[in-house]
């Protein structure tokens, strides 16, 4: 083995050969066959990002950063939305990497651990699998790589532009992954923490942060002029931490089957953005022409009614905003809809009650309380307190609202009826059903029992958070949903279609990215501290499980978990077998380089750092690609130790002899 390496050690076309050797296994994954499910255009949202951007749209999103669907926009204005010169391109700058690795590793170990390395990287990289989909790994990898070959070197010649020049890589793949965003800051703090410590190494290493950060402030500052908001990156973070707290306890493999995501679903239409304004969106989906006027009056609180006159949108939408709020605010409102003379009825009001019965719509950042404090809405709530006065006698708000039948007793007849409202979506037109099977009431909590197995679960100690509840999946997870006017008759007169369609089929708050998705950050990121507070032990063992999990795959058998495909099983047995015996040999690696005097701090830091910022939200191994060109080389210097190892005992038995 160790004439084999040193044959490759003193080999000069190798960095080349390892190119091309990936290069050529690039292009046999876009062309002939890839090992993903995904095809060319990937799982993510890229493609239809870059359609927009290259017809001349604007980047409709927070939820992923900017970089990727910009690098694919060029290519679909130039080509037509087809991946396929994207990929290719792809693929050449993938082929960049086992260059990169050899010439770094020539730098922090010796020219025989880079030769392993590059021939590891070459064929076994998952980058090189991704290069066939559309997906940032590849080209975040390829930049990393020249990030840290540019940091190191500008370590070694202590010249200034080689740090501007890793602070532009930094500053640009941030915007490919996230979760790189701090990296350069990490970086600044190692040049001095690595030595030499001097003010020279504090400059460099604030040169590379700043020119990264001056890179980031255009998509700050975009970010904050549409939302009001300060995001860095992404929002998906917010819903990917939450998906983190899932995972714990029983359910640390899948998030699926962990009951508590169904507070997914909120029991309010609600915003948590207090210093925007609310935007209003009217669709008059089958209107007989265009109306002389489109209003939306609404009020705050126990307020008066105001007026804000819809303007033209895009084809049959009218479009307002009412100011601000600034604080929790209960938001009620309804629309009217003024016709020309020869239609009648002239006005038509939605809800048919105009301001006897509004529509409500909430303000507030308490996402996991009760905001109708009004009592406007039957909801999740109500039901509670029913439950809850039946179960322990406990004093009710609104009672009359809540007493169905109108005897003066609250009691399972009032609660039958009233989850029979908040239900009636599942009847689907045919006859109310009752599905309450039974109420069971012990000391410490009651369990409303349904028809098809589900319950929903009320603890006697509450402080009024949906999230003390547990809701079983089934219809008493409908009940989060399920809401009723108290004002709205019951039931609804059924109006012929002619007079439908003179008034909106649809009215939206809120429907614009800028505001659905950093509300929804806000919402699931407190979702997800409720979920550490109930279980902070269970939530710290499971980010150090998947701080290992990362580096290791790990099939199963449930759909809601992993992809499932012909031999699945024996194939996620045989990654998790080989993807062990790669962690492991690259953990002795590292011990051994650290033995061997090579300089293993920067690679090992960088390769932490990984898990360190994202081992607390859901993970899978594909988020350590970035790093597995370092794991590489730290594999090699396992083989490389053990041929030498093999070498040595040899020469002992020669010279026993």
């Amino acid at each position: 083995m160790n004439a084999v390496i040193d044959r490759l050690a003193s080999w000069r076309p190798l960095p080349l050969v390892g190119a091309l050797v990936t290069l050529a296994m690039g292009l046999v994954f876009i062309f002939v066959w890839a090992p993903h499910p995904w095809g060319w255009f990937g799982i993510d949202q890229y493609h239809q990002l870059a359609v927009e951007l290259a017809n001349g749209g604007s980047f409709q999103t927070f939820d992923v950063p900017w970089g990727y669907a910009y690098y694919l926009a060029p290519f679909y204005w130039l080509f037509g939305p087809t991946p396929l010169p994207a990929l290719i391109v792809q693929a050449l700058v993938n082929a960049a990497i086992p260059p990169l690795v050899y010439f770094y590793a020539v730098r922090a170990f010796d020219r025989r651990v880079a030769a392993v390395a590059t021939v590891l990287v070459a064929v076994l990289s998952f980058n090189t699998v991704y290069v066939s989909t559309e997906s940032t790994d590849s080209l975040s990898t390829a930049m990393f790589m020249a990030m840290l070959l540019a940091y190191v070197h500008g370590r070694h010649v202590n010249r200034d532009r080689w740090f501007v020049i890793a602070g532009v890589l930094a500053g640009v793949a941030a915007q490919f992954r996230p979760n790189l965003v701090l990296l350069p800051f990490v970086l600044a703090a190692l040049n001095w923490l690595l030595g030499p410590r001097t003010w020279v190494r504090v400059r460099q290493g604030a040169a590379l942060a700043l020119t990264a950060v001056v890179l980031l402030v255009p998509w700050v500052v975009r970010n904050y002029e549409l939302s009001r908001q300060f995001l860095p990156t992404s929002t998906h973070g917010g819903i990917q931490l939450w998906y983190g707290t899932l995972q714990t306890g029983p359910y640390i493999e899948s998030r699926a089957h962990n009951p508590r995501s169904v507070f997914a679903t909120s029991p309010f239409d609600y915003t948590s953005l207090q210093h925007v304004p609310i935007e209003f969106d009217v669709w008059m989906n089958c209107a007989p022409g265009a109306p002389e006027a489109v209003n939306l009056h609404y009020r705050l609180d126990r307020g008066a009614f105001s007026t804000v006159a819809m303007v033209p949108g895009a084809e049959r939408h009218y479009v307002g905003s009412i100011p601000a709020v600034g604080r929790d605010a209960r938001l009620y409102y309804y629309v009217e809809v003024k016709w020309p003379p020869g239609i009648d009825p002239s006005t038509h009001l939605t809800p048919a009650g105009g301001p006897a019965d509004p529509l409500v719509y909430f303000v507030s950042d308490r996402h996991t309380a009760d905001l109708d404090v009004d009592d406007a809405l039957l909801d999740i709530f109500d039901a509670v307190r029913l439950i809850r006065h039946i179960a322990w006698s406990e004093p009710v708000r609104g009672a009359a609202k809540l007493d169905h039948d109108g005897d003066g007793v609250l009691d399972l007849r009032d609660l039958q009826a009233k989850l029979q409202l908040m239900l009636g979506g599942m009847d689907r037109g045919e006859p109310p059903t009752n599905r309450l099977r039974e109420l069971v009431v012990g000391p410490e909590r009651a369990a409303a029992r349904f028809a098809d197995g589900s319950e929903l679960v009320v603890p006697r100690q509450w402080n009024d958070e949906l999230t003390d509840l547990e809701v079983r999946i089934g219809t008493a997870e409908n009940l989060m949903a399920g809401r009723f006017r108290f004002t709205q008759p019951d039931p609804e007169p059924r109006l012929p279609l002619e007079i439908q369609c003179l008034g909106p089929g649809e009215i939206a708050i809120n429907r614009a990215y800028y505001r659905v998705q950093p509300h929804e950050q806000q919402r699931y990121v407190a979702l997800a501290l409720d979920n550490i507070r109930r279980g902070p032990v269970d939530f710290m063992w499971s980010v150090l499980y998947r701080g290992v999990r990362l580096f290791v795959i790990l099939g199963t058998d449930d759909r809601g978990t992993a992809q499932q495909f012909n031999r699945s099983r024996l194939i996620y047995a045989g990654g998790t077998l080989l993807s062990s015996i790669y962690l492991g040999l690259a953990v002795v690696g590292a011990f051994l380089g650290w033995r061997r005097g090579y300089a293993v701090d920067l690679p090992v830091l960088l390769i932490l750092y990984i898990p360190a910022t994202i081992s607390f939200v859901l993970t899978n191994m594909r988020y350590t690609t970035t790093v597995q060109p370092l794991l590489f080389m730290f594999v090699a210097v396992t083989i490389v130790a053990a041929a030498d190892w093999r070498r040595s005992a040899a020469s002992s038995r020669q010279i026993i002899r």
